[in-house]
């Protein structure tokens, strides 16, 4: 089992986490509050792009998966979902920076790595489809 898949997203948490405004210090509790809910939606399209794209193992039994559309369509998701919690933040005078945005990305992928090893263990044959 390699470690790449489960460290790519780690960056972007701790890049987000990182972050100096992460948190509306004046309104903390409504800032952590939109950051956790930002955070469950990239959760939530994260296990559902994993439950979604088509995984297979190659010659050599390596699990294999191409987003393609279902990719594109997380994406939009997650900065869509992201957007309107910024404009509700914003609307109620909370601050939100990248933060946040980078922490919800980290957690989709490692949503969708998580998924798809679980399903990837159902020992596929080489070559053949999930």
């Amino acid at each position: 089992m390699t470690l790449a898949p489960w460290l790519l997203p780690v960056i972007p948490i701790v890049v987000g986490a990182l972050q100096d405004d992460l948190i509306d210090h004046d309104r903390s509790g409504a800032s952590i509050g939109l950051g956790a809910a930002i955070t469950g939606v990239g959760l939530v399209l994260g296990v559902a792009y994993g439950a979604l794209l088509p995984i297979s193992r190659d010659e050599a039994g390596h699990t294999v998966f191409k987003g393609g559309l279902y990719a594109v369509a997380v994406w939009a998701g997650l900065l869509v979902s992201r957007t309107a919690f910024y404009k509700v933040g914003k609307n109620q005078g909370i601050e939100t920076g990248f933060g946040f945005l980078a922490i919800s990305f980290g957690a989709m992928l490692l949503a969708r790595t998580l998924v798809v090893t679980v399903r990837s263990r159902k020992r596929l044959p080489a070559g053949s489809p999930a």
